[in-house]
């Protein structure tokens, strides 16, 4: 019999008994069966936890794969990530739309909308992908190399991860980035143009980096978020913070953040 099988054996036959001794009249006056049963099954839920990641966690496949780029002068890509390490930076072939190595597997899907490729990646096994570091497989860790000649469009919505995005060699116009309990460090595109950034954060870190010689306008607003801004570069502007030459950059990023709670900073 495994070992997890076992402990939720155990913590039935404990329910069992504490009902049945209620039943009989044997609890103390005021105790509830139920009122120990909560607490039982947190504990056994916290042993299989600590099992999963310390005993029965299995190795998963690396795996490689690539899109080519086909001629498409436009792409957007869609990223779903689970619980795991997203690296993601310039990098690709020439010929290429984007390659990488993806821990645990990924399912690359594409399609033409005119000139515009789009292209979809996802875990492989998405049930498995939720669990991340609390499950019996180890965690996602993907790394992504983009063509840094094509404008892109990105969408990324992510788990429990740890996210590392350097765009700044590459030219992405549009950033989307969902992002649950984690921790992002973005560097936003130092040669894009206009660039619009959205980012809806839950439980998270993000720390978003604007490189030197790109204006920024940033909105900023969460209910028990902590928003740090460099305001020597990005002076606030009534209810936002911008770069005073905002207006007539060649380069500039129109920035807009979501976030429920944890920090937010933009340097």
């Amino acid at each position: 019999m495994k070992r997890h099988t076992v402990i939720w054996a155990l913590i039935l036959i404990g329910a069992g008994a504490l009902l049945l001794v209620e039943s009989l009249g044997l609890l103390p006056t005021g105790v509830r069966a139920w009122g120990l049963i909560w607490p039982l099954v947190l504990i056994g839920l916290g042993v299989w936890v600590l099992y999963n990641v310390s005993v029965r966690r299995q190795p998963v496949a690396m795996e490689r794969g690539s899109i080519p780029l086909a001629g498409a002068r436009h792409a957007r890509v869609r990223l779903h990530h689970g619980a795991g390490r997203l690296m993601v930076g310039a990098g690709s072939a020439p010929e290429l739309l984007l390659s990488g190595e993806f821990s645990g597997g990924a399912t690359l899907r594409t399609h033409r909308e005119g000139d515009l490729l789009v292209a979809d990646l996802s875990p492989t096994d998405p049930a498995r992908a939720m669990f991340g570091p609390w499950g019996p497989n180890s965690p996602f860790d993907w790394s992504l190399r983009l063509n840094s000649d094509v404008a892109l469009a990105l969408e990324l919505e992510v788990g429990a991860s740890d996210n590392r995005l350097d765009l700044a060699e590459l030219k992405v116009n549009e950033l989307t980035l969902k992002t649950g309990a984690s921790a992002a460090d973005v560097t936003l595109p130092a040669h894009a143009g206009q660039t619009r950034v959205r980012i809806d954060a839950g439980a998270a870190g993000v720390k978003l980096r604007v490189p030197q010689g790109v204006a920024a306008r940033i909105r900023a607003e969460g209910a028990l978020a902590e928003t740090a801004v460099d305001t020597v570069r990005f002076p606030r502007v009534g209810d936002c913070f911008q770069s005073p030459d905002f207006d007539t950059a060649a380069n500039r990023a129109d920035i807009e953040i979501h976030a429920a709670v944890g920090s937010v900073q933009v340097l």
